[in-house]
Parts: structure tokens; C-alpha cells; sequence
């Protein structure tokens, strides 16, 4: 018997940051591999309910400050929350 198991992930903005959300439920923070660069977010870790491996990469529109990102894992959520480089790459609408 298979089960289909399919991990979404969602993202929220502010003029400073983006966080990334990731419901996976069960990880601990030592079983996520998460790598960033200027312009490249990656994820990378196993669905402990299926044992598939998950892998998410992101190109970024604008260049972040990696080194200021931060990274949680809870019982259900992997949160990634990116720094943006300068508020001067955000377009003004008005």
C-alpha cells in the first residue's frame, strides 16, 4: 500500500523580512540541512511519517542578507525567517 504524501510551504513578507513556514511534523532541528546565499534558499531533510526525502530551493528575487537569517524547527514547522539585504530593492506602488 503507498500513500501519497505531498508537503506544502508557504511564505509571508514585511518590509524587512520573509519567513518561510514548512508543516512537517515530528522533525527534530538536527535532522533539517538548510543553506542560503545572497540569492538562494535550500531545504533539505525526510518526512518522518513516509521517510521520503523533502528537498525545497528557492531562487530569490532580491539579495537577502544570509547571514542574518534564522532558522526553528517545532514538533510541526520548520520556520525560516530571511532578512532582506536593503529595504531600497522594494518597489514603491503608491
Amino acid at each position: 500500500m503507498f500513500f501519497l504524501c505531498s508537503v506544502r510551504h508557504s511564505f509571508y513578507q514585511s518590509d524587512a523580512a520573509v519567513n518561510v513556514q514548512i508543516p512537517i511534523k515530528g522533525l527534530k532541528k538536527d535532522q533539517v540541512q538548510l543553506a542560503t546565499t545572497d540569492t538562494t534558499l535550500s531545504v533539505k531533510t525526510q518526512v518522518p511519517a513516509t521517510g521520503n526525502d523533502y528537498s525545497l530551493d528557492i531562487d530569490l528575487a532580491y539579495p537577502i542578507d544570509s547571514s542574518r537569517t534564522t532558522f526553528n524547527v517545532t514538533g510541526s514547522n520548520v520556520s525560516r525567517t530571511i532578512e532582506n539585504r536593503s529595504i531600497d530593492n522594494r518597489f514603491d506602488l503608491d
